[in-house]
């Protein structure tokens, strides 16, 4: 609990990095009145020892997030979750490309499903780079699986719209 006596923590997520080093994202209450906030750090050394915790983003204001999801990249790591938005649960995204001592500005995985509801994301990436990205979409009655992909999702550069999984 290297992220403060008293905080919960919970949702751990672990990937191996390129460099052999470990990366875990985890989600954290307590840190800002009324949210829930996602925090990261690395090992070097196989977890005998942790970097103190990095938070993902910094919120102007309290919201909650939760589910996150790493995924390490030959370049980069990148981590999924949920964010509470409007009442709603929807997915957003950011990455590293220090191994999660710094991390890029969030943004939405999803543009189009803003005020969609959004669970269950997992992803992926391929040694070229591209990241896969599953999740729960509620855009049709019942919900569907729906999935995108990119190379990188940087500045949402070559993001492909979700397809819906028939």
């Amino acid at each position: 609990n290297k992220g403060g006596a008293g905080s919960a923590q919970d949702l751990p997520s672990l990937v191996v990095l390129a460099d052999s080093s470990l990366l875990a994202a985890w989600r954290q209450d307590g840190m800002t009145a009324g949210s829930d906030d996602l925090f990261a750090a690395r090992s070097t050394d196989s977890g005998a020892s942790w970097s103190d915790p990095v938070r993902v983003t910094v919120d102007s204001a309290p919201v909650d997030q939760s589910d996150p999801v790493l995924v390490a990249g030959s370049e980069m790591s990148h981590i999924l979750w949920r964010q509470k938005v409007s009442g709603q649960w929807n997915l957003f995204y950011a990455y590293t490309r220090d191994g999660g001592l710094t991390w890029s500005a969030p943004f939405p995985l999803d543009p189009a499903g803003n005020g969609i509801e959004h669970g269950a994301p997992s992803a992926a990436a391929d040694s070229t780079g591209h990241v896969f990205a599953v999740w729960e979409d509620r855009r049709v009655s019942g919900g569907r699986i729906y999935a995108s992909s990119s190379s990188h999702y940087v500045n949402q550069g070559t993001y492909t719209s979700p397809v819906l999984d028939t």
